[in-house]
C-alpha cells in the first residue's frame, strides 16, 4: 500500500513513479494542486452538455483535451491550470464557498 501522506508535500520524482506496484493497480488518480493543476470533477453527469456549457463558460475550446469521462461512465473531469492567486469574479450564479481558490457556478 502506498503511503499518500508524503504526497502531499513532495512532488514525485521518475524514479519514484517507476518503483510504484503498476501490475496490481486498478486505475489512476492524480494529486490536484502540485504546479497549478486543477481537476474540475462532474459527478452524475452521463451527458456531455454540461461539459460543453462549462467549456464555453470557461473559454476553452471545444473539443479540449484534457476532459475524460469518469469510469464509472456517469461523471467527467476536467483537467486545468490555474494559480491559487486567481480568483473567480463573482456574478450572478457564482459563489465563493469557504475553501480558498474553489467556487461554484449554477449553469441554468
Amino acid at each position: 500500500m502506498i503511503n499518500w501522506d508524503k504526497w502531499q508535500s513532495e512532488i514525485q520524482t521518475e524514479v519514484d513513479i517507476e518503483n510504484m506496484e503498476w501490475n496490481n493497480s486498478t486505475g489512476l488518480g492524480g494529486i490536484q494542486g502540485i504546479n497549478d493543476w486543477r481537476c474540475i470533477d462532474i459527478d452524475g453527469a452521463e451527458d456531455f452538455e454540461i461539459v460543453e456549457l462549462i467549456l464555453k463558460d470557461l473559454e476553452l475550446p471545444e473539443k479540449y483535451c484534457w476532459v475524460i469521462q469518469s469510469g464509472s461512465g456517469e461523471g467527467f473531469h476536467i483537467y486545468i491550470r490555474c494559480s491559487l492567486s486567481t480568483t473567480p469574479e463573482t456574478s450572478s450564479g457564482t459563489s465563493s464557498s469557504s475553501r480558498e481558490g474553489s467556487f461554484r457556478k449554477n449553469w441554468s
